[in-house]
């Protein structure tokens, strides 16, 4: 794109001018003497003397645009979808544990099964119990044994017994006592035996009594003679 220029010289004065044409930028004194006026070329005035290409403009140095320091009220689940590719595990690493608890069910599941991969104990340990309700078996399947080690009560609660079936026996033999004692008949009938078989006696222990009625033959012949123990009331 070519720019038309206004400039002058008055007597002997050398003034210099700026050609930008198709993209290129140059510069060149006027002829002394000269009068150089309003042109429109990629071609300098008669006589010019080209003196090499204009330097560039300094560039304006912005703080970096991280994920702690944005307004995640004004993210939409569709932004999160757009970017989410380019999120590194140190930018997740640090968003505020608080700020995660604030995420809407839409932000958290735009994220994906990587992002939720990259999630620390203490951020999923403050996800809001019907956000965590609405994760896709994918995103369920990414969380780290270690952060199922804080799920809470209520947390376990809201998921989805669909949700449960896709736990594996890494993420089961991590879930806290308390978070064992919420599993819902209807979500434990969901869980893979093998996942079962991975229940340590103590967690055992904390089913609840209808949970323990509602399990499948599968899952009751996956566990040992000291596990099935562990069931008795």
């Amino acid at each position: 794109m070519r720019k038309s220029l206004l400039t002058f010289s008055l007597g002997s004065i050398s003034i210099v001018l700026v050609l930008a044409s198709q993209g290129v930028a140059a510069a060149f004194e006027c002829p002394e003497g000269a009068t150089c006026t309003s042109f429109e070329t990629s071609t300098p005035p008669e006589g010019a003397t080209i003196i090499g290409p204009m330097p560039a403009a300094p560039e304006v140095q912005r703080p970096a645009m991280t994920l702690d320091n944005i307004d995640w009220s004004r993210i939409t689940a569709a932004d999160i979808e757009t970017y989410r590719s380019m999120f590194s595990p140190e930018q997740i690493a640090a968003i505020a544990p608080s700020m995660v608890g604030k995420l809407t069910s839409e932000q958290l599941a735009a994220f994906g099964p990587q992002v939720m991969g990259y999630l620390s104990s203490d951020q999923i340990a403050e996800i809001a119990p019907q956000a965590l309700g609405v994760l896709s078996s994918a995103q369920i399947m990414a969380i780290a044994p270690a952060a199922v080690a804080r799920l809470s009560a209520a947390q376990i609660e809201a998921l989805q017994p669909a949700a449960m079936a896709v736990l594996s026996p890494e993420q089961i033999k991590s879930l806290s006592p308390s978070a064992v004692a919420a599993i819902t008949p209807s979500q434990i009938r969901q869980i893979a035996p093998e996942a079962i078989a991975a229940l340590t006696p103590p967690q055992l222990q904390k089913l609840q009594t209808g949970s323990i009625k509602a399990m499948k033959k599968a899952q009751l012949k996956a566990l040992s003679a000291k596990q099935r123990r562990a069931l008795k009331r």
